[in-house]
């Protein structure tokens, strides 16, 4: 109860240092399937104080806030 009161006053931003410290894939190579698009490989660089999944690609920094995806070791 007291987390999910947490997260009501302060959103996933209270929590976001707690999932990078457990993140198995940060700073690895990750490739990003979706149900529809194509694939994205990079490397996971976190997530922001929203919870939105931040992956460095060959093009920049992208942003994902798709509520299904898969994200696999790209090695």
């Amino acid at each position: 109860v007291a987390v999910l009161t947490q997260f009501d006053r302060d959103g996933f931003a209270a929590f976001r240092e707690e999932w990078l410290a457990c993140a198995a894939y940060l700073g690895q190579p990750v490739r990003l399937q979706f149900s529809h698009g194509e694939p994205v490989e990079g490397s996971l660089a976190g997530v922001d104080a929203h919870g939105a999944l931040l992956v460095d690609t060959a093009t920049g920094q992208r942003v994902f806030h798709v509520g299904e995806v898969s994200l696999r070791s790209a090695t």
